[in-house]
Order: C-alpha cells, then sequence, then structure tokens
C-alpha cells in the first residue's frame, strides 16, 4: 500500500547515511561544545608548533631586534577585545528582549497559559511545569492514542487497512519510547532536552496520519476517527511546544556563550600584554626539552588567544545546525523522503 511505501527514519542517526556523515553530526551537534572548541585549538597548536620545530630559527634570533611577533600579539589583542565586546552586545540584545513593557509581558503570560490549557484538554490533566517533562507528557499522550487507534482495528476484516493502521501506530509508539526515555533523565539547559526533541518525526507521522485517512476513506467508524483527530491534534501541538523549548535552549546558549568568552578571553589577554612587555632575545633562546622557549611561547599564547573563537565557532555550529534542521514546524518536511521520489507521478 501507498502507506507502507512512503517511509523515512525517525531519528537523525538513521537519516544521516554512511560514517562520514555520522561523525559530521557528531561534531555539528551531539559533541562537547567545550571538547570540539579544545580539538580545533589543539589543532591550530599543532600546526603552528610544528611549523616552529622544523624551522625554530627565527623566532629566537629575530627578537635580538624588533621581536616579530609584537604586531602579531597587538592584533591578537585588538581582535580579543573586539571579539568579546562584540560578544557581549549580542547577548545584550538577547537579555532586552526579556525586558518587555508590562503589558506585552501579560500577553505572553496569557498566550503561553492559552497554549497549556489546550495541551491539557488532550492530556486530561495538569501540564508539567518543566520543558522535557511537558515535552515528554505530550509524548506518552501520543503513545496512548496510537494505542488505542491500533486496538481499534485489531477486529478489522480488511487486512490491508488493519496492517497499516497497526504498522503506524507501532512507529509512533516505538519512537515515542526512544524519545520518552531520553528526556525522562534530560535537564533543562543541556542540549539533551532540544538533541531528544529533534529525533521525534512528528512531522511525518502528521503526513502519514492524514494519508491513512485518505487511503481508507469510510473505513474509519466514529471511534477511529476522534482517536484520529486527538492524535493529530496531539501531534500538531508538539510542532510549537518543541519550537518554543528550542528559543529557550537558543537563548539560554547566547548567554553561557558570552559568559565563556569573557572568561576565556583574560588569560590570553594576559599572556599577550606579558609576551609584548617582557619577551626578550635572553628569554627567547633559552630551551624546554630541547626547543627553544620562543618556540613554545608564541603557539601556545596564540592557541590561547584563538580558543575563544574556536568556542564560538563549536556553538554557532550547533545552534545553526539545529535551526536547520527545525526550519519549518508543522506538517513541511525539509528533506528528502521516499515520497519525494514518487511525487511527480501523484500529483
Amino acid at each position: 500500500m501507498a502507506i507502507d511505501d512512503q517511509q523515512t527514519a525517525d531519528e537523525m542517526e538513521e537519516r544521516v547515511g554512511g560514517p562520514v556523515a555520522r561523525v559530521r553530526l557528531w561534531v555539528q551537534m551531539d559533541a562537547n561544545r567545550w571538547l570540539l572548541a579544545g580539538m580545533i585549538a589543539l589543532v591550530f597548536f599543532g600546526v603552528i608548533f610544528g611549523i616552529g620545530l622544523l624551522d625554530a630559527s627565527p623566532f629566537p634570533e629575530t627578537f635580538e631586534s624588533e621581536p616579530p611577533t609584537v604586531p602579531l600579539f597587538q592584533a591578537l589583542i585588538i581582535s580579543l577585545i573586539t571579539g568579546v565586546t562584540l560578544i557581549v552586545g549580542i547577548n545584550l540584545l538577547v537579555i532586552s528582549e526579556e525586558l518587555d513593557p508590562l503589558g506585552d509581558l501579560r500577553d505572553q503570560v496569557a498566550e503561553s497559559t492559552a497554549f497549556r490549557g489546550e495541551v491539557e484538554e488532550l492530556l486530561g490533566s495538569t501540564s508539567p511545569p518543566e520543558p522535557a517533562a511537558f515535552l515528554r507528557a505530550l509524548l506518552k499522550t501520543n503513545a496512548l492514542q496510537a494505542g488505542s487507534l491500533k486496538e481499534s482495528v485489531a477486529e478489522s476484516s480488511d487486512e490491508a487497512f488493519r496492517e497499516d493502521v497497526t504498522s503506524y501506530a507501532d512507529e509512533v509508539l516505538t519512537n515515542e519510547a526512544r524519545v520518552s526515555d531520553r528526556l525522562s533523565s534530560a535537564q533543562f539547559g543541556t542540549f539533551a532536552v532540544v538533541r531528544a526533541a529533534i529525533d521525534y518525526n512528528y512531522s511525518w507521522k502528521i503526513y502519514q496520519a492524514r494519508k491513512l485517512r485518505e487511503e481508507y476513506e469510510g473505513q474509519f467508524d466514529d471511534e477511529m476517527d476522534r482517536t484520529l483527530d486527538d492524535l493529530i491534534d496531539t501531534l500538531t501541538m508538539f510542532g510549537p511546544a518543541r519550537e518554543h523549548v528550542k528559543t529557550l535552549y537558543f537563548q539560554w546558549q547566547f548567554i553561557d556563550l558570552s559568559r565563556a568568552m569573557l572568561y576565556t578571553s583574560l588569560p590570553p589577554l594576559a599572556g599577550a600584554i606579558l609576551i609584548i612587555l617582557y619577551m626578550n632575545a635572553e628569554f627567547a633562546s633559552g630551551t624546554l626539552l630541547g626547543v627553544s622557549n620562543a618556540t613554545w611561547v608564541v603557539p601556545i599564547v596564540i592557541t590561547l588567544a584563538l580558543f575563544p573563537f574556536c568556542l564560538l565557532l563549536s556553538y554557532v555550529v550547533r545552534i545553526g545546525t539545529v535551526a536547520k534542521r527545525t526550519l519549518a514546524p508543522g506538517p513541511f518536511i525539509l528533506r528528502e523522503t521516499d515520497h519525494d521520489r514518487d511525487a511527480e507521478t501523484e500529483w
């Protein structure tokens, strides 16, 4: 049947393909941002230090006159101050969005309360206040509705209808179980909440539910039809709920990023200033482990100076990837699926 022929994997790991794509996904989303920044910084250090080992003479010898590192570290100091100031400015813009007039704040609270009220009509109980628990409650309701839908067609005499509906319900239940399990141990502020929520393929499930109704029009009785409507409604509610949690996470991350850049910019600033003031030919010509001091110190301070920007890169890569993968909330799917290849023949 058409429903069985049109499938897309629920979780991103299953959709990205081969090992290279999985490594790219790990770099873009799953890797610890500090670890990734450290890896990028180590690459910079390795390149600069390696070149220094191949030809270390320029470092100590040129310190006898005008040290060539002076203009370099002057530029690093300027770039550090400018870059950190820019990030702090962005952070202030993010915070300023929270400083709304009283009337706007009341409207936001009213809209949030109204949305929770709509969700609670589907849940049949008070919705949890924590973001992870709120999303999990929606998923559990989806699972209950999918289970009811599966039970309602168990006695159907139409084998194709029964198998397609059962297959759809099982897919919902499987995806819900995996994502709910990850959300149960996730704490907001960490990436785990957003990461788990992205793996709930609700857009495709909305399409499949509507396609089932179109494919088997007339075979759904009133009870089945109501259950399917409730299932679609809950899936639809999951979209804005996930987007709201994602927006809060982005704001949280921008604040954390600006604070981290402030902290990590102080050591390289101090190091660059000390090199400009006190680095001389005598110190540069000294050795440590058989390598000149200058060959050690210069790459280390340059790496420290670049670390805040490595950290910025690692955060922006994740935020950009998440934004791209959740660009269209609702029933639109902005990636290739099996259905795309048949679209021209169907429409």
